[in-house]
């Protein structure tokens, strides 16, 4: 009983400090940073997977009533500062621990991920319009990154065999036979895409004074650096 008055007790403490703080966005986020870095007795992950399904949920309740806050921004805020609170208390009793954890309130990791996510969505956009217009109309978004795109790397990418272009070389009258063809059908591909190749000014990159990218840069959507 003394127990459970006490973690009544916590449970009153963190819902008073989060509606104390009104940010239920930045609430939602301090968490998703903060609660990978706690550890805490779990050795079935019941609780692990209970406290990240509650943050799934909260994440989706908050992406949907973005968009719904056109409308009707006051009750959308009253829904989620009432709502909020709870994911934060069910958070602290699902993995709560008894030493002080040392917590990170910098969003730095995550305005990092939201600007990535706004420059990877302007690249698609600008994908887009350099497409056809008979191809165009039959792209979105969601299947140019998931199948477009990759299909559009697989045909420009080198090849083997008698018909691939993998050998560097200064003038186009090098190519033998095979590889002009070749050649003549990666261009094709480009024209088609509403691709092209530039200089490489990335510095960071070895070799970049004489290497040539694609532009718009699609092949960054395609690349996972640790």
């Amino acid at each position: 009983k003394k127990e459970g008055k006490g973690s009544s007790r916590d449970v009153e403490r963190v819902l008073s400090s989060v509606e104390a703080f009104n940010d239920p966005s930045k609430t939602l986020d301090s968490l998703f940073t903060n609660i990978l870095g706690l550890s805490y007795v779990d050795p079935t992950l019941d609780r692990c997977f209970t406290a990240h399904e509650w943050l799934s949920s909260a994440d989706v309740y908050r992406s949907h009533n973005n968009a719904a806050a056109s409308h009707d921004f006051g009750q959308v805020e009253s829904i989620r500062s009432r709502y909020t609170p709870l994911v934060a208390g069910a958070i602290h009793l699902l993995c709560r621990v008894e030493t002080k954890p040392t917590l990170v309130f910098t969003l730095k990791d995550l305005s990092n991920c939201r600007y990535q996510s706004e420059a990877n969505s302007t690249l698609v956009s600008k994908f887009l319009e350099g497409l056809s217009p008979k191809v165009r109309c039959n792209a979105c978004w969601k299947n140019s990154v998931n199948d477009l795109i990759p299909y559009f790397l697989w045909l420009l990418s080198p090849g083997k065999g008698e018909f691939s272009l993998n050998r560097p070389v200064s003038s186009i009258e090098l190519l033998n036979k095979n590889e002009k063809v070749a050649f003549q059908r990666h261009v094709a591909t480009l024209l088609s895409f509403g691709l092209t190749y530039v200089k490489n000014d990335d510095v960071s990159v070895k070799g970049s004074s004489s290497s040539l990218r694609l532009e718009p840069a699609i092949d960054r959507l395609l690349k996972f650096d640790n």
